[in-house]
């Protein structure tokens, strides 16, 4: 009983720390270790083929309207598919390329 008090306790100290500061500042505390890829750095910019480059600051952090701010994960990873049924062929499926042109 005392440890679920505990680990509570715990969870609410953790949630408030993380409210009062932001998410991306209570993950780059001493007190956690995090590698998370699409987490940003202060002042990072990252450069996308198809997107462009992107820089996430502090002033793109909101509590309620952008309380986690990320890089998007690359399309790889994503792996976007377009995909067309039409109504001529509604069960054959044709695979559209986007290509973005600047």
């Amino acid at each position: 009983m005392v440890l679920r008090c505990l680990r509570a306790l715990a969870v609410v100290l953790l949630t408030l720390r993380v409210v009062n500061s932001g998410i991306l500042d209570w993950a780059k505390s001493d007190n956690i270790d995090v590698n998370l890829p699409w987490l940003p750095f202060e002042n990072e910019t990252r450069c996308y083929d198809d997107l462009g480059c992107l820089n996430i600051t502090r002033s793109w952090y909101h509590l309620i309207l952008r309380p986690i701010n990320l890089f998007p994960l690359p399309r790889r990873v994503i792996n976007t598919r377009f995909l067309l049924y039409t109504r001529s062929n509604p069960k054959e499926v044709f695979f559209l390329e986007i290509l973005v042109m600047y």
